[in-house]
């Protein structure tokens, strides 16, 4: 091959491979926006004991693949444990659009939980946020 060709053809596959990755880097490194109508539901739950939180996570997972799996608006669902505090316990909801749920959404009655000291659960409350559009949260790891 002549060098000239050569030359040009390694210049020109540089250039095309130096333009995908500058595309990838700025689509990854990029913050992805809030979305000022989504609609963030926190419960905060306390249980009885450590039994029940684990039945209550059971009964979670079905919720959260149903999430994951675009079954419904929930864009996403977290169940976390607080640090200090293993019978405590927060759910996390994240909806498309704040006007999601007409009434109060009870994590609860979604999960046909309605006898609360059959379910070992002592407090129940839920608060629901609208996102301000300050900050991400589709950043992964």
């Amino acid at each position: 091959m002549n060098p000239s060709l050569k030359f040009a053809a390694t210049i020109s596959v540089s250039a095309i491979f130096g333009a995908v990755i500058s595309d990838l880097l700025a689509k990854v490194l990029t913050p992805k926006k809030c979305n000022p109508s989504c609609l963030i539901v926190i419960h905060m739950i306390r249980f009885s004991s450590l039994e029940k939180v684990f039945a209550f996570k059971e009964l979670c997972e079905e919720l959260a693949n149903a999430c994951y799996g675009g079954a419904s608006d929930c864009l996403s669902f977290e169940l976390s444990t607080r640090v200090d505090d293993e019978l405590e316990l927060i759910a996390f909801e994240r909806y498309a659009k704040s006007g999601y749920f007409k009434d109060d959404h009870d994590l609860l009655q979604a999960l046909e939980l309605t006898d609360r000291e059959e379910s070992g659960i002592l407090a129940y409350e839920v608060k629901r946020y609208v996102e301000t559009d300050l900050g991400h949260m589709e950043r992964g790891l």
